[in-house]
């Protein structure tokens, strides 16, 4: 999918530092063990009516600090699954559950940012991962850094 990299739209995308999916370092790496489990999901929509949507700890808490790992099996998964599908190609059957699949997607998702690599999606892979904004009525018009 080709990326968003317009100068009109990237005045619309906020960074994903400003939307709280704060990037974790070597030192919060193992942190990230800690965090809550994404189970559900969350919209930001900005005033043109585009927006995206994530995996967070419950249905539009905006806290996207969590985590998705093997095992899991809930909405967030899906979200996680969705993105994977439209901005990385990764086929993957929108199952909502993070099974072996779902966690080589993500792992070359962090081996093609140059991130830590343990298949594990949290803060670190979500700042780093390209979203899909959607229009007002759904559509994907293209992925998000």
């Amino acid at each position: 999918m080709k990326k968003i990299r317009q100068a009109t739209i990237g005045a619309l995308v906020a960074t994903p530092l400003s939307l709280g999916l704060a990037l974790a370092g070597p030192a919060q790496a193992t942190a990230a063990t800690a965090l809550p489990r994404c189970t559900d999901w969350s919209q930001h929509t900005y005033a043109n009516g585009n927006h995206y949507i994530y995996p967070s700890t419950w249905h539009q808490s905006k806290n996207a600090d969590c985590t998705l790992r093997p095992g899991d099996a809930n909405p967030g998964v899906f979200v996680l699954q969705d993105t994977l599908n439209r901005c990385y190609g990764a086929k993957l059957t929108l199952d909502a559950i993070y099974g072996p699949k779902t966690r080589e997607a993500v792992l070359k998702v962090q081996v093609r940012h140059k991130i830590s690599q343990d298949g594990i999606y949290g803060p670190e892979t979500a700042g780093a991962m390209d979203w899909p904004l959607r229009s007002p009525d759904g559509k994907t018009v293209g992925c998000y850094t």
